[in-house]
């Protein structure tokens, strides 16, 4: 079977390249032929496994290089990795589902919004339901599936594929990634730095913390996404969260990294950590690739209680959320897990099942099973 996804992708710095990356990587391991469309900017990627074409731009023209690749490709399906800022004018997206009409198509949805879930993308609705009606589509979770539905797609076209998650085993290295003695527990929060990630609210709950567990360690890595890079409002929090570290006492206790971690980095670090941090605030239908990075090292997670962590809630305790905002709450899960070793091991025994379930290759293997159903 030949497959050509239309995403962004690495060297790029964007979660959803990355996601195309480890799907197209799991389903060549399978037998299937990719071929990736991707964005000019990403430049000449040379592999092997994978053969990555740069071709558009999302922002200025996409419709008319797809289409003319596609059809030097002709491949058996055509799969789109969706996010509402990538693709605009929107009305252009539905025009590139136009002119793939007589090919098998599928978009997975990597966030699902609607009318009162985003002041930002009013037009979302009505866009979903246009998806819906021209192309298959691939949601990570139960409750996006049947927020599409309301909306009017048919359910036929809407199938719930789990995110792959990735097994992770690096040595912890504590002392490398983060200048540190082995002994000394650390938690950790990685990502984009921006409001939505609340990274403040980890920085604020680290004096409760510290109450019970003197030695702990707060490490904070990322950086500004680079489609925000030039919004000076990304950078002030930046240096609020900075200040606020200054201004709790905790520079011994916090460091803030304001820089991008390439994947080995992120994957030590992450397998070196022993609780990872997820306190962002979302009111829209997405998961989190990050999260099942942690899940893929078996680490303990805290995360704020959103449609986006609702996978920790259904399949390994609810008892890891806490209300968005609630620093007091967090403190004190984070504090059970590093201080209650029974409790810790039971959380990281439903992290493991769970990660089996959603590893990359058995998720191939539902993409697959997707692309050969009937019409």
């Amino acid at each position: 079977m030949r497959v050509a996804f239309v995403s962004t992708f690495p060297p790029l710095r964007c979660g959803i390249g990355t996601y195309t990356e480890m799907l197209a990587e799991a389903l060549a391991g399978k037998g299937a032929e990719v071929v990736v469309l991707t964005e000019r900017s990403v430049g000449e990627v040379n592999r092997r496994d994978l053969r990555v074409i740069p071709c558009f731009d999302s922002k200025r023209g996409f419709v008319e290089p797809v289409l003319r690749e596609v059809e030097e490709a002709q491949p058996d399906v055509v799969h789109i990795q969706h996010d509402y800022t990538r693709y605009s004018p929107p009305e252009r997206f539905l025009e590139l589902l136009d002119g793939l009409s007589d090919r098998r198509v599928f978009v997975t949805m990597h966030a699902v919004l609607t009318r009162e879930t985003s002041d930002y993308h009013p037009y979302c609705e009505e866009l979903n339901r246009g998806i819906g009606e021209r192309a298959n589509i691939i949601v990570h979770q139960e409750t996006a599936r049947r927020v599409l539905l309301r909306i009017g797609v048919p359910p036929r076209r809407v199938r719930v594929i789990p995110h792959g998650t990735l097994h992770l085993s690096h040595r912890p290295d504590k002392r490398g990634c983060f200048n540190l003695p082995e002994e000394r527990p650390v938690l950790a929060q990685f990502g984009f730095l921006k409001e939505q990630k609340q990274v403040h609210i980890s920085i604020r709950a680290m004096p409760l913390i510290l109450e019970r567990c003197p030695k702990a360690f707060l490490f904070i890595g990322g950086s500004v996404h680079p489609y925000y890079e030039k919004d000076r409002r990304y950078h002030d929090y930046v240096d609020r969260c900075l200040g606020l570290i200054e201004e709790l006492g905790l520079s011994d206790n916090v460091f803030l990294l304001n820089d991008f971690l390439s994947k080995e980095r992120l994957e030590r670090s992450i397998c070196s950590a022993d609780v990872l941090l997820f306190p962002e605030k979302m009111n829209y239908w997405s998961v989190s690739g990050m999260l099942h990075l942690a899940l893929g090292a078996r680490k303990p997670v805290v995360a704020a209680r959103s449609p986006k962590f609702e996978e920790i809630s259904r399949y390994i305790s609810d008892e890891l959320l806490f209300t968005p905002g609630d620093y007091k709450q967090l403190a004190k899960i984070a504090v059970r897990l590093l201080r209650d070793p029974q409790f810790s091991r039971a959380i990281r025994g439903r992290i493991s099942r769970f990660a089996s379930r959603t590893s990359w290759d058995r998720v191939a293997e539902m993409h697959l099973r997707a692309y050969s159903r009937p019409r």
